[in-house]
């Protein structure tokens, strides 16, 4: 028996004592008895809870590698933390064995390497021109984990540290390591290498498959796999815009609002719709729910349609204007790249050929003919009309949770309309194949649960580095309008100076003052590039 419980047992027969001088003796035994039991257990209790802890941690690390449970199992002596339920291999199949859109081939750097973020890791994607192929790995030298990215790309095709020149190929072997002896070979051992990522690009997308960032994935896609492509892409007539962000909300804070056709007439108000336009919206029923997505038919003022969750990565809403009319899709990929962030790739098609005219002429011109970084300018403000309040929005919902999207969402959101059908459904999604938690991180991210930090407003409109440094499109036209800012300066002072020096004066303040005029316009692109503007238009009056 527990030698505490003798002492205790023993200190007790000392209080029944035949004598009142034994009696008190034995009080005394046994409240020091007492004493010692308490602390037996305070130390028993204290071992248990580190226990508890331990057993915590190491779930969380198992489900950051790419182990969610729903349930937490019981825990014994023989349970192998290796072994996956069913909720973890639908986890792993849903997030980490999936081919993951990066961004628009078109608008991806040839000459640089990128930096790009997906399910907390950090990545390198950089173009292979001995080979003609897109590259990427983990975005961290082996070395001394400098980031890649930073590098250059060296004229046989492999990414090159800037730190001390290591060089890792497209399958990220290292190649290279200048600092090697004679006779040494630094190069050979497998922890030289860098983590590759299988990579193909696909309707004009950068795809990697995720499998290698988890511990328990398929590292190699199998055959059978494929991107989320979108099949009327491919139909003749029709033609597309391209547009990438990086956002201050949750990649389920997209989709959700993508699956809100509701809000259009508000929200863009004096951008892509008028309030005047608000009307009913009806869903039908829901069909094929499962870990796969789920779709319905949708009936609008504009036409019917329908609206399609690919999970866990595309939304698709179509609309169908009339029977001998056109019709348009909205194609949204929501990348998650850390908790409270992610990337938006949208494609926005239209069947043209079938557009009446004149607008028939106007969006073949825009999609066509129009600069790439005039339309982005013009989308920049689209996204902007709500990027504020649902960054607000999604901290709103998670109620400072750390894991938690929206904890007891059904209680705390009032959705008594049909048009809110399929935010339900999302919701419902959400709690059915990841416990209401989203997103499964990669083994690379930072596990710390920390609740999320607010974004200042500045944040959330800033354009630079959402956008314009990943896209080469407006990062192009933003050197250009730098350099004719630049020129345009200079004309203004030599008008100036022709004026004071020559007879011809009307000529030479033309010059300074056209001179000026482009100076100007090209300040105020230039202030367009970096950060939006606020209030949004529907708001002003």
């Amino acid at each position: 028996t527990d030698p505490v419980a003798r002492r205790l047992s023993f200190a007790a027969l000392g209080v029944l004592g035949p004598t009142s001088g034994l009696r008190a003796a034995g009080s005394v035994l046994f409240a020091v008895a007492a004493a010692a039991v308490s602390a037996e257990a305070v130390k028993k209790a204290a071992v248990a809870r580190r226990g508890a802890s331990t057993l915590r941690t190491g779930a969380v690390a198992t489900a950051q590698d790419g182990a969610r449970r729903t349930a937490a199992p019981q825990m014994t002596a023989t349970t192998s933390t290796t072994v996956q339920t069913e909720a973890d291999a639908a986890a792993t199949k849903i997030w980490a064995e999936q081919w993951w859109p990066l961004g628009f081939a078109a608008h991806t750097s040839r000459a640089a390497p990128v930096a790009v973020t997906l399910l907390g890791a950090p990545l390198v994607v950089w173009w292979d021109d001995s080979a003609g192929a897109w590259r990427c790995t983990l975005d961290r030298c082996s070395h001394r984990l400098a980031p890649l990215s930073e590098g250059r790309v060296t004229s046989d095709g492999c990414i090159e540290c800037p730190y001390h020149g290591w060089a890792f190929d497209g399958q990220g072997q290292c190649v290279r390591v200048p600092q090697q002896e004679e006779g040494s070979a630094p190069c050979r051992s497998r922890r030289a290498a860098v983590l590759a990522l299988p990579i193909m690009e696909a309707q004009g997308v950068i795809w990697v498959w995720g499998g290698g960032l988890f511990e328990s994935a398929a590292v190699t896609p199998p055959e059978e796999s494929g991107p989320a492509l979108v099949d009327v892409l491919e139909r003749p007539g029709v033609e597309h815009s391209d547009y990438s962000r990086d956002l201050h909300m949750d990649w389920s804070t997209l989709c959700e609002n993508v699956m809100d056709p509701a809000h259009l007439p508000f929200t863009h108000h004096k951008t892509i719709s008028r309030r005047s336009k608000a009307a009913p919206i009806s869903f039908g029923a829901l069909e094929n729910f499962s870990h796969t997505g789920f779709t319905a038919v949708r009936q609008t003022a504009g036409g019917p349609g329908r609206l399609t969750f690919r999970a866990p990565l595309l939304v698709l809403a179509e609309t169908h204007r009339g029977p001998d009319s056109y019709s348009d899709w909205n194609v949204v990929y929501a990348v998650p790249t850390e908790p409270g962030r992610c990337r938006l790739l949208v494609r926005v098609v239209f069947e043209v050929s079938k557009l009446p005219i004149p607008l028939k002429w106007v969006l073949s011109f825009a999609f066509t003919k129009q600069p790439t970084w005039w339309t982005h300018l013009g989308t920049h403000q689209i996204l902007e009309d709500d990027n504020p309040f649902l960054h607000a929005q999604g901290h709103a919902y998670r109620a400072g949770h750390a894991t938690k999207l929206a904890p007891d969402w059904k209680r705390r959101l009032y959705m008594p309309t049909a048009s809110d059908g399929m935010v339900v459904a999302f919701r419902r999604w959400l709690d059915a194949y990841s416990d209401g938690e989203g997103a499964l991180w990669s083994r690379v991210a930072p596990t710390t649960e920390t609740p999320l930090r607010r974004a200042s407003k500045e944040e959330v409109l800033e354009r630079y580095l959402s956008h314009v440094a990943h896209c080469s499109a407006c990062s192009g036209a933003l050197r250009n309008i730098r350099t004719t800012m630049r020129l345009a300066e200079g004309g203004v002072v030599l008008g100036l100076l022709l004026a004071a020096l020559l007879r011809a004066r009307p000529a030479a303040l033309a010059l300074a003052a056209l001179s000026f005029g482009v100076a100007r316009l090209c300040a105020v692109l230039d202030a367009r590039m970096r950060v939006g503007r606020y209030p949004p238009p529907r708001n002003v009056s």
